[in-house]
């Protein structure tokens, strides 16, 4: 489930046939000057994707916010 600030980023690796979500917690960007966010290491290998998108791209209004997301991500 998105948390305060960004949607999950979405890793797919090919093949795989799935998105992983990024997970991470803080507030929006620039949003609180000086904070500070968690972050995530991982490898990038030709043919991957990785995918960043904004909240108005999936909410919809009075849906549960994982589900747009999933829908979303069917669509990528």
């Amino acid at each position: 489930i998105p948390r305060p600030g960004h949607p999950p980023a979405a890793h797919h690796e090919p093949g795989s046939g799935r998105w992983a979500l990024v997970e991470l917690s803080g507030p929006a960007l620039g949003l609180i000057p000086h904070a500070t966010y968690e972050h995530d290491d991982g490898v990038m290998r030709p043919g991957d994707a990785l995918l960043v998108y904004t909240d108005g791209l999936w909410e919809v209004r009075g849906r549960d916010l994982a589900v747009g997301i999933d829908k979303w991500l069917g669509v990528a």
